[in-house]
């Protein structure tokens, strides 16, 4: 199904944010065929993503280190998927949501410019993904069901976020008030 397969395009777009600027680029070129499944685009999106999704995985296989990257945007798409039940968006439409909000908290925090918020936001709209959930979550909530996250140490929230479009980084010292308000505020 069309939603099953946007979903999947999710993850896709996901490897060009996190660790391949050309890639991401090229995922702007050809969204549309990709979106309508266009056989060539759509083998190459795939190859692109597994090998990406494999040199991750295959330099930390222990989830240690870089492997951490792969969650760019599930610890709020996961907030996400808890406070709405599970039974409103399926996971990729709530990590694209969840990139968005890592997108624009790594542009408030002065990470990534404005022009590659956008520019995310703007493929994510274009694969007819959401950019963001129409239920309105109440901040606390939100921010207990992050401190859940398995990812989380010392009572800190371990966000991924964005260093620049293309290179993802962990954070783990973003107060658990300013990501409350930036919730609030989005």
């Amino acid at each position: 199904p069309k939603r099953e397969y946007l979903s999947g395009i999710a993850e896709i777009i996901k490897y060009g944010i996190i660790r391949d600027f050309k890639f991401f680029c090229w995922l702007e070129e050809n969204i549309v065929p990709l979106v309508n499944k266009e056989q060539f685009t759509l083998q190459c999106a795939i190859k692109k993503s597994c090998e990406n999704k494999r040199d991750i995985v295959s330099e930390d296989e222990k989830e240690k280190g870089e492997r951490v990257l792969l969650n760019f945007g599930h610890t709020f798409a996961h907030a996400i998927e808890n406070l709405t039940l599970y039974n409103t968006w399926l996971h990729g439409e709530a990590v694209s949501i969840g990139m968005c909000m890592a997108a624009k908290l790594s542009n408030e925090l002065g990470m990534i410019d404005r022009d590659s918020n956008d520019r995310i936001k703007n493929l994510i709209e274009r694969s007819g993904l959401p950019t963001r959930s129409d239920t309105g979550f109440n901040a606390e909530e939100f921010i207990k069901v992050m401190s859940l996250d398995k990812k989380n140490n010392n009572g800190q929230i371990n966000l991924i976020l964005l260093e620049k479009l293309g290179r993802a980084v962990k954070k783990s010292n973003t107060s658990k008030q300013m990501i409350k308000d930036f919730i609030e505020s989005y």
